[in-house]
C-alpha cells in the first residue's frame, strides 16, 4: 500500500515563526564560505511566508551564480555574538523590464 501523503507545512519552521521567535536568518554559501545574516521580515517581504528549509533552493550566492544551494538556518545569537554580526537590512526592490521578441 502506498504511503499517505502528509502536507509539508504541517510543522513547518516559516519565517513568520523565526520572527515571532526573534531568530536571525543565516545564509552561507557552501561552495565560496561567505556568511550573510538577514532578519526574516526582510526576507518575507521578497518570497512571502515561506518554511526557512525551501530559502536554501531560492537563494543564490552575489559571487558566483553556480555555486548551488545555500545552507540557511535560523540562529538565537547571544548579546555578545550580536556585536561584530552585520545584518543586512532590506532597502528596496528593483525590478528589470526585460524585452520578450517573437518572430512571426
Amino acid at each position: 500500500m502506498p504511503e499517505p501523503y502528509w502536507p509539508k507545512d504541517r510543522n513547518a519552521y516559516t519565517l513568520r515563526m523565526a520572527e515571532r521567535n526573534r531568530t536571525i536568518v543565516r545564509v552561507r554559501c557552501a561552495y565560496c564560505k561567505r556568511v550573510a545574516y538577514y532578519h526574516p521580515v526582510d526576507l518575507m517581504e521578497i518570497w512571502g511566508d515561506v518554511e526557512v528549509d525551501d530559502l536554501m533552493h531560492k537563494m543564490r550566492c552575489e559571487a558566483g551564480k553556480d555555486h548551488g544551494n545555500m545552507d540557511v538556518r535560523c540562529i538565537s545569537p547571544s548579546a555578545e555574538e550580536m556585536q561584530g554580526m552585520k545584518i543586512r537590512r532590506l532597502t528596496g526592490i528593483v525590478l528589470t523590464r526585460r524585452p520578450v521578441w517573437s518572430e512571426k
